[in-house]
């Protein structure tokens, strides 16, 4: 099997950054700086499905208020989830990890962690919002707040709102789907984000197209002067395949 993806140097990070890793050691956990989630005054997620685990994780290092949305999901949808699970005898994984998820939701979304049935993209009621807005109702104007984005495909919605808060952000974490066709979007981005690449990993769920990018990508952004000198690999040493029955992709950049 090839395993071999290849980016441009765009994506390629500034220099090396004190990360860590936060959330599940498959999918759903993301290398960070320790500094940016050590900064942050607010954790803003956009997108958690059933999977909580990053946040989990973050607030463990610093109890910061959070603020998810995600309009797909509700203990209603968790409960959906079980059900469909404890049908496919076959994956006990997938069925302990919905029997969690459904027992959790209320007593981890709860007090200064909220959770808000929206899909993020643009206002419009009654469930769709756009990243101004949340900033505008949820960040006051002296917090720093760490963004993670996981939306499917709808994060390209949202690219000149995330630019026009960026000086607010302690840190990014970002998944960028169908690589292949926005890479020269993605590279728009970059370049204008006053933040830069601090870690790049390839969701090994997804395929490479036949010119070897890769079609789903997270991306980490840092203040590039907090970055230092030093080799760098890909994946990282900390980076977990985010499908364990399949090796992470070796990164090239072109």
């Amino acid at each position: 099997m090839n395993n071999q993806a290849v980016l441009g140097q765009f994506l390629r990070p500034v220099g090396k950054f004190d990360l860590v890793r936060l959330g599940s050691d498959g999918d759903g956990g993301y290398l960070v700086v320790k500094q940016d989630v050590e900064n942050a005054d607010i954790l803003i997620s956009l997108g958690i499905c059933d999977d909580w685990s990053f946040e989990d994780a973050f607030l463990k290092v610093n109890n910061v208020p959070l603020e998810a949305f995600d309009g797909s999901i509700s203990l209603y949808d968790l409960f959906k989830m079980l059900i469909k699970s404890s049908l496919q005898f076959f994956k006990l994984k997938r069925l302990f990890h919905s029997i969690f998820a459904l027992s959790t939701y209320n007593l981890f979304f709860s007090g200064s962690k909220r959770h808000h049935k929206y899909f993020v993209g643009y206002d419009k009621k009654p469930n769709f919002v756009s990243l101004k807005s949340i900033f505008d109702k949820h960040v006051v104007a002296d917090q720093r707040a760490f963004l993670k984005i996981d939306i499917e495909g709808w994060e390209y919605r949202i690219l000149d709102d995330l630019i026009a808060v960026a000086d607010r952000l302690s840190g990014l974490v970002i998944e960028f789907h169908d690589v292949d066709l926005h890479i020269d979007t993605i590279k728009r981005f970059v370049d204008k984000l006053p933040l830069g690449v601090a870690h790049v990993h390839c969701n090994n769920f997804a395929d490479v197209n036949p010119g070897q990018t890769p079609l789903v990508i997270e991306v980490t952004f840092s203040d590039p002067n907090g970055s230092s000198e030093g080799d760098l690999s890909f994946p990282h040493e900390l980076d977990a395949p985010n499908n364990v029955t399949k090796a992470d992709y070796q990164i090239a950049f072109k």
